[in-house]
C-alpha cells in the first residue's frame, strides 16, 4: 500500500507506464496530481502550496524549452 502523499505521483507513473500518453497528456497529468495534492492539505497550508504549481501550460513550456 502506499502512503497517501506518494498516491497522486503514483497514479501518474502508473499511467504514464501503462498507456501510450503524449507528453502534453504526461505534463497535465503531473500538473493535475500536483493540485491535488495540495487539494488535501488543510485549508491553511492549501493557498501556499498551490501558490508553488505552475500554472504554465505545456504549449508555453514546450515553446520555452526549445528556445533553449
Amino acid at each position: 500500500m502506499t502512503s497517501p502523499r506518494f498516491a497522486p505521483v503514483f497514479m501518474a507513473l502508473s499511467a504514464m507506464l501503462l498507456s501510450a500518453c503524449s507528453t502534453s497528456a504526461w505534463y497535465e497529468s503531473m500538473h493535475q496530481a500536483a493540485v491535488n495534492q495540495c487539494e488535501a492539505q488543510a485549508p491553511a497550508a492549501r493557498k501556499d502550496c498551490l501558490a508553488k504549481v505552475p500554472t504554465q501550460t505545456y504549449d508555453s513550456y514546450a515553446k520555452e524549452r526549445t528556445a533553449k
